[in-house]
C-alpha cells in the first residue's frame, strides 16, 4: 500500500497535467498567450465590429466551461479610464472561437467550477452564472443587480 501512494505521488510530482481533469480554474491573472490575445482581437474586430473593445483593453482568461453539448471559452476585458474608472466585460467564445457576446461586469470572477462562474458576492446578492445547456443564460443575478447577456454587436447572431 504504501509503495502505490509512492507511485501515485511521483506520477502526480512528474506529469502534473494529470490532475487537470476536473473542471476546476481560478481566475487569478492567467496569461493570454500572444497567439490567443491576437486571435481574440482579430475575431472581435470581425464578428464585433461595432463594439469597443480598444487595443489597450487588458483581456486575461478565466477558463472554460465544459458542458454536455456546448464548450464556452471565458475571457474578461479590463478598461482603465482616465478618470480611475474600469470596465469589465465576461467575453464569451464558442468552442471553435466565434464571439458570442459579454456580461458587464463589477469584479472579477473567482473561480470557474465546473459549468458554474463564481464572483466575490454575498450568495444571497446573487454569486454566480450558471451554464446548464447549450443556450447562454439572457439574464444572470450578481451583486444584487440583473445583468443582461449583451450578444447585440455580435453580427453572426443577426445574420
Amino acid at each position: 500500500m504504501r509503495a502505490l501512494k509512492l507511485i501515485i505521488v511521483v506520477i502526480l510530482l512528474f506529469f502534473p497535467w494529470i490532475n487537470t481533469f476536473s473542471n476546476t480554474t481560478t481566475s487569478d491573472n492567467i496569461r493570454v498567450s500572444d497567439t490567443e490575445l491576437a486571435t481574440i482581437k482579430d475575431i472581435l474586430k470581425k464578428e464585433a465590429p461595432y463594439a469597443y473593445f480598444p487595443e489597450d483593453a487588458e483581456i486575461e482568461k478565466v477558463g472554460t466551461i465544459i458542458g454536455k453539448n456546448f464548450i464556452y471559452r471565458i475571457f474578461l476585458s479590463k478598461l482603465e479610464w482616465g478618470n480611475q474608472r474600469l470596465t469589465l466585460r465576461l467575453l464569451l467564445f464558442s468552442e471553435d472561437w466565434h464571439y458570442l457576446g459579454n456580461y458587464g461586469l463589477s469584479e472579477d470572477p473567482i473561480i470557474i467550477q465546473d459549468n458554474i462562474i463564481i464572483f466575490p458576492f454575498n450568495k444571497n446578492d446573487g454569486n454566480k452564472i450558471v451554464f446548464n445547456s447549450k443556450k447562454i443564460p439572457p439574464k444572470v443575478y450578481l451583486d444584487g443587480e440583473v445583468i443582461e447577456f449583451d450578444n447585440s454587436l455580435n453580427i453572426k447572431y443577426h445574420k
